[in-house]
């Protein structure tokens, strides 16, 4: 099994991309503060498959561009983002 390296903070394009996401869901407002939040927020680690079941998403398919991607970045030993998540306050 290969070592997976992570950087001490996710991209800068993730944060513009999350706003993007996240102003589907909620106001531009409210999501522009979210955002802001997780500029400021420490990096933990889940494991993955924590994180899908958690979201109800299926996971992606080897063929899958992004995963063929990261896993080119992996077997490099180059280190990935860490992915960006919001909990529902509303929720838990």
């Amino acid at each position: 099994m290969m070592d997976i390296k992570w950087r001490d903070k996710p991209d800068k394009h993730n944060y513009p991309a999350a706003v993007s996401y996240l102003s589907l869901i909620f106001s531009d407002k409210a999501a522009g503060r979210i955002v802001k939040e997780l500029h400021r927020t420490k990096v933990v680690g889940f494991k993955a498959k924590d994180i899908f079941r958690a979201s109800g998403l299926s996971l992606l398919g080897v063929s899958n561009s992004h995963v063929v991607e990261n896993n080119r970045k992996i077997e490099a030993g180059e280190k990935l983002s860490p992915i960006l998540l919001v909990r529902d306050s509303k929720i838990g």
